[in-house]
């Protein structure tokens, strides 16, 4: 995988919500994107922001704290990626 494919909608609110500052949490994204402080929903946006950190989009700093990727921050790079047609398997 890598940052050349599309993101997907859910992606992109991920995104939106790590742009805004200082690394975050799992819990704190999730939380930031109107989701249920549950664990299943938490753990499964962690896998989420995992897939991003492959992808390129996003750096773990330390195990579970997130931020944008440096080449990510700018904002052309978040409008290419959500403007691209989906692929398959997303």
């Amino acid at each position: 995988m890598s940052a050349t494919q599309p993101l997907t909608e859910s992606d992109t609110h991920v995104l939106a919500v790590v742009a805004r500052g200082q690394p975050m949490r799992a819990r704190a994204i999730a939380g930031a994107l109107g989701r249920p402080d549950q664990r299943s929903q938490v753990e499964g946006l962690r896998l989420r922001l995992k897939r991003l950190v492959a992808r390129g989009w996003l750096v773990e700093h330390h195990p579970g704290l997130f931020s944008l990727a440096v080449r990510v921050a700018e904002p052309r790079a978040l409008e290419a990626a959500s403007s691209a047609p989906p692929s398959q398997g997303e």
